[in-house]
């Protein structure tokens, strides 16, 4: 069987496989793409392989266990594929699955907040993947904050 199929777009993009300097467990909010895709050259990262769902780590901070699980699940092809060396935490201010910028009174209060679900997330994961490092930072409209 034959099957024909109209090529719509051109690209050259090199299919070598590549190690991953990171996992990035990130929200799939398009806001922040421009800032994240800055800072993770900030950070030097050529070939992170990214995870982007509603909310990011709150689907390992409050997910149900199938999210948790699905989210473990994209890490561990992450480094069994592409040898990911560490994971990185993402989250956004004023992000839409936790009611976003006004369900806090002040700014101050939604980074508090956000750097909770940080810490719990990164102990979760470290549990489940002992000795792999875990960093984690806050991003915003201007720029990230480590936690």
């Amino acid at each position: 069987m034959q099957v024909a199929m109209e090529k719509v777009f051109e690209f050259d993009s090199s299919p070598d496989h590549h190690p991953a300097e990171a996992v990035i467990i990130t929200c799939f909010d398009n806001r922040i793409y421009k800032v994240r895709k800055a800072f993770v050259k900030q950070l030097g990262f050529k070939h992170p392989d990214v995870v982007e769902v509603a909310g990011g780590i709150k689907a390992i901070t409050q997910g149900s266990d199938a999210e948790r699980k699905f989210i473990f699940e994209q890490i561990r092809i992450s480094i069994a594929l592409h040898h990911a060396r560490k994971i990185v935490l993402m989250p956004h201010r004023d992000c839409g699955a936790y009611g976003g910028s006004k369900n806090f009174i002040t700014q101050e209060a939604e980074y508090a907040f956000q750097s909770e679900e940080m810490e719990k997330a990164a102990g979760l994961l470290k549990k489940e993947f002992p000795g792999m490092p875990v960093e984690s930072y806050l991003l915003d409209f201007d720029g990230a904050h480590r936690a």
